[in-house]
C-alpha cells in the first residue's frame, strides 16, 4: 500500500470521521434542473405546493457556491425569478442519512447566501428551519415539521450577495441508524423589506455531514478566558438543539422564571471564566428584546446541554443588558441568550490587592 494511503487510513482511524454527505458531489446540487412540485433529485427529495407555483428549485439562476448549480428559493412556475412566495408556505428538501457503526455524532456545514426578513411589527417574515427526524416521518408541503425535531432556526439574517458558511452540531445520535436531515423554509404572509444591498430570495448549496465517533464543537457558543471580549454586529443565526438549557435539567428549578419556555432555546451561550477574583462586566445588545439567565459552574454537555451549576440571575426581555457582578478566579460563570445579537462586550476586572 503506497504511504499516502496508509498515512489516510491512519488519519481516518485516530479522528474517527467519515463523510456522509459530501459538499462536492452529493450536497452540490449539480447534474440538472429541477422545477415542479415534488420529486427527486441528486438524492434529494423536494416537496413543493401542488400545483407548483413558487418552491424550492434547482439551477444557475442565482449562482452557486460549488459548482454552477444551487437549490434556491423560485416565485413562478418556470422557476425564471429567484425570490420571495407570495403566499403563506411550508415547503422542503430533505435526505436520508446512515450513520455507521461506532459513528454517533454529526455535523452539518452548508453554504448560505440569503435575506431572512423582518416584517413591519417587528417580527420575521420567513425563516429556514433545520430538523432531524426519523424516516417515519413524511415532510408534508405546506405543513411545519414537529417542533421535536426541529434542530435550529435561521431568521432575522442577511448575507448580503456572499456564500456564508454555517456549521451546525448534530451530536449524540444511534449508530447503524437513518435520520431524515430536512431543511424547510416558512413565509408568514406578511412582507418585510429588503435592502437594495441583499439578495431578494434564499439560495444553499454545498451541503456536508460529516460523521464521527467524537462529538462536534457547539455552534453559538464561546470559551472567554482573556478580556476585553467583543462581537460586533454578527446577527448570527442560532445555535444547534444540543445546546439548549431546558426545563427537564435538575437545576434548573433554581431559576424559578415566571415562564422556563422563554429561556430553552439559546442562540448563544457565552463561557466566562475570571483570571482571578474581581468584577465582571456585561454589555449586550440582542438584535430583539429576550431573555437571558447567568449560572455559576456546571459543564456544557454535548447531548444535554448546560449540567449542574447555580442560578445566578436572570434577565428580563430587554434590547440592552448591563450588568456588572462580583466573581470568582477559576470559577466557569455562563450566559445564555435567547436572541441574535447586534453585538457584544465582556469585560473583567480584578479585586485590589
Amino acid at each position: 500500500m503506497p504511504l499516502l494511503s496508509i498515512v489516510g487510513l491512519l488519519a481516518g482511524i485516530v479522528l474517527g470521521q467519515t463523510t456522509l454527505v459530501d459538499g462536492a458531489t452529493d450536497g452540490s446540487f449539480e447534474g440538472g434542473t429541477f422545477c415542479t412540485n415534488s420529486g427527486a433529485f441528486g438524492g434529494w427529495q423536494i416537496v413543493n405546493p401542488a400545483p407548483f407555483v413558487e418552491g424550492w428549485a434547482v439551477g444557475s439562476n442565482v449562482g452557486a457556491a460549488h459548482g454552477s448549480n444551487s437549490i434556491f428559493t423560485a416565485r413562478n412556475s418556470t422557476c425564471s425569478q429567484p425570490g420571495y412566495p407570495t403566499n403563506p408556505t411550508y415547503f422542503h428538501f430533505y435526505r436520508d442519512i446512515t450513520l455507521p457503526p461506532g459513528i454517533s455524532h454529526a455535523e452539518l456545514t452548508f453554504k448560505l447566501q440569503a435575506t431572512f426578513r423582518i416584517n413591519p411589527s417587528g417580527n420575521f417574515s420567513d425563516l429556514l428551519r433545520i430538523s432531524l427526524a426519523p424516516t417515519t416521518y413524511q415532510p408534508i408541503a405546506g405543513i411545519d415539521v414537529p417542533p421535536s425535531y426541529w434542530i435550529t432556526n435561521f431568521f432575522q439574517l442577511f448575507t448580503r450577495w456572499n456564500w456564508r458558511t454555517y456549521t451546525i452540531p448534530l451530536n449524540c445520535l444511534t449508530p447503524t441508524q437513518t435520520y431524515r436531515l430536512i431543511f424547510t423554509y416558512l413565509y408568514t404572509g406578511v412582507a418585510g423589506n429588503v435592502g437594495p444591498n441583499d439578495p431578494p430570495f434564499i439560495a444553499i448549496d454545498s451541503i456536508t455531514v460529516v460523521g464521527s465517533a467524537n462529538p462536534f464543537p457547539h455552534d453559538g457558543v464561546y470559551d472567554i478566558t482573556t478580556f476585553p471580549f467583543t462581537i460586533n454586529n454578527t446577527y448570527t443565526p442560532v445555535a444547534g438543539k444540543r445546546d439548549k438549557i431546558n426545563t427537564t435539567n435538575t437545576f434548573f428549578g433554581a431559576c424559578n422564571p415566571s415562564n422556563p419556555a422563554d429561556y430553552a432555546n439559546q442562540d448563544y451561550i457565552f463561557r466566562i471564566t475570571p483570571p482571578s477574583d474581581g468584577t465582571l462586566t456585561l454589555n449586550i445588545r440582542p438584535n430583539n428584546p429576550a431573555p437571558a439567565a447567568l449560572f455559576e459552574g456546571g459543564t456544557l454537555d454535548p447531548c444535554g446541554g448546560l449540567q449542574g451549576g447555580s442560578c445566578i440571575k436572570l434577565y428580563p426581555s430587554s434590547y440592552s443588558i448591563q450588568d456588572a457582578l462580583c466573581v470568582r478566579g477559576g470559577t466557569t460563570y455562563t450566559f445564555l441568550l435567547e436572541q441574535s445579537i447586534i453585538d457584544v462586550q465582556i469585560d473583567f476586572s480584578p479585586s485590589p490587592a
